[in-house]
């Protein structure tokens, strides 16, 4: 008999009381659908993905779903934000079933496996990056020979030794984009031109040293696909699902920069009939490349700029200065590319001050698009370390740890002022007379005035979130 998995994203509770409810839309669970793609690439079980994020499930609606499919093991991938919501599954599935292996997998729980496997629901935890431990634990190899596996065993916790992380990523099957209702996905708000349009990653690990952020978790090398791969899974991608655009998800897609303009070539010389958004840090950036870039279809560039005060960029170890940063936004505009920032509010070092510099300095920039997020001290980042070991968490709910709720205090300036300072940058940027009439002009179809409606709907929930102004 064969083995059935169910890889699964399990709800977010907190999810109805977020601004990303509306703003940011759906992304591609890639996690599970590298895991997937290993699993039928390489064993012949049945493999189910449910994302009950896309398809709007309750906990209860998730567990009947798995249930229905009867499966011996249930992978559940979480991050921060979900972890309490994959927790309560984990017990709906084995109050229904107490023999169903259940694993976890994720960031969170790689960073507290002894935790996560303390709850009587959980067996297994998948440390770091999943595809083959988990394809090892399907084949059924001796737990304490799978590397990155930790589980119970005679009521103690056993922690076998770290993997590897995967150096040549081209080894990897493409994701089982099959296994995805794609239509249920969506990008964030005035990012996309083009539909149907899809997110990819094309990289992992991250070089850089910023208090705020776990990406380096993935490694300090960054790891990327190569551009024949990328170019082959663009191809899949177009030819089977009729895609006309591609927002890359990769934190910073122009680094390696020798990299990004053989990726370049390649998407010129194949012509494809498609844009494409990616994000990346303003010290990444040159005339050249970002020239390169429009000519190869690139549409959007998003930046995260995180502060306008210099003394807070230094104090998170951003590596760019403000003067960089309007160096970058202008050489965007200058090549023909729109121009996305993204800034934090409420860092350890921040004061009224620097967060009214902040406001200040994202509307002085002519984005054409701005985010904002309450600065969040995620587990093991810097960040989280300093609000712990300093007594500033006030809460440990993951389901609000979304940067759109304030969980951390911070010195001098009070989580209400922070929440107000926050709505207050969305306010401000948002309904500037002069804003809207840029991007009235901007409306190319009736898909941008729908993203424009998404957008103006964002801003209000900020707005309910506290009672408006």
């Amino acid at each position: 008999m064969s083995i059935t998995v169910c890889l699964v994203s399990p709800p977010w509770t907190g999810r109805q009381s977020s601004l990303w409810e509306r703003l940011e839309g759906k992304s591609i669970p890639f996690g599970l659908g590298y895991l997937a793609a290993v699993l039928e690439t390489y064993t012949r079980c049945s493999v189910t993905i449910i994302d009950s994020k896309a398809d709007g499930l309750t906990v209860k609606e998730t567990a009947d779903a798995i249930c229905d499919l009867s499966p011996q093991i249930v992978g559940i991938g979480t991050y921060t934000y979900d972890y309490t919501g994959g927790l309560t599954l984990a017990q709906t599935l084995k109050e229904n079933d107490s023999h169903l292996s259940i694993c976890f997998g994720g960031i969170h729980c790689s960073i507290f496996p002894e935790q996560t496997l303390s709850h009587p629901s959980v067996d297994f935890v998948i440390r770091g990056e999943g595809e083959y431990t988990l394809l090892e634990f399907v084949q059924e190899k001796p737990k304490n020979t799978i590397k990155g596996l930790s589980f119970k065993e005679r009521g103690k916790i056993i922690h076998s030794p770290e993997r590897p992380l995967i150096s040549k990523l081209d080894s990897l099957p493409f994701l089982s984009y099959h296994l995805l209702s794609l239509e249920k996905y969506s990008p964030t708000a005035g990012q996309c031109r083009r539909t149907p349009a899809i997110s990819m990653k094309v990289s992992r690990g991250c070089p850089h040293d910023c208090i705020f952020c776990s990406s380096s978790i993935g490694g300090r090398s960054v790891r990327r696909f190569s551009p024949a791969r990328i170019c082959h899974e663009i191809q899949y991608l177009v030819e089977s699902y009729g895609v006309r655009e591609i927002v890359f998800m990769d934190d910073t897609m122009t680094y390696p920069r020798e990299q990004m303009i053989s990726l370049c070539d390649a998407l010129i010389d194949k012509n494809f009939d498609l844009i494409w958004d990616c994000s990346t840090r303003v010290t990444a950036v040159d005339e050249s490349l970002l020239s390169s870039m429009k000519e190869a279809g690139c549409n959007q560039i998003s930046f995260g700029i995180e502060s306008g005060d210099d003394a807070v960029l230094t104090s998170i170890r951003k590596g760019h200065t403000t003067r960089q940063v309007r160096k970058a936004v202008k050489m965007a505009h200058e090549v023909g590319l729109e121009v996305r920032g993204s800034f934090m509010i409420g860092f350890p070092e921040d004061t009224e001050e620097s967060i009214l510099r902040t406001i200040q300095f994202s509307q002085e920039l002519d984005l054409d698009l701005a985010s904002f997020y309450i600065a969040t001290p995620y587990p093991g980042t810097e960040m989280f370390r300093w609000a712990s070991e300093n007594e500033r968490l006030l809460t440990e709910e993951w389901s609000l740890f979304d940067q759109s709720h304030c969980v951390m205090d911070i010195p001098h300036v009070s989580p209400e002022d922070v929440f107000d300072f926050y709505r207050r940058a969305w306010k401000s940027f948002y309904l500037r007379p002069r804003y809207l009439a840029k991007r009235l002009i901007t409306l190319r179809s009736l898909y941008d005035i729908k993203s424009a409606f998404r957008a103006v709907r964002a801003v209000a929930s900020v707005m309910k979130m506290a009672g408006a102004d």
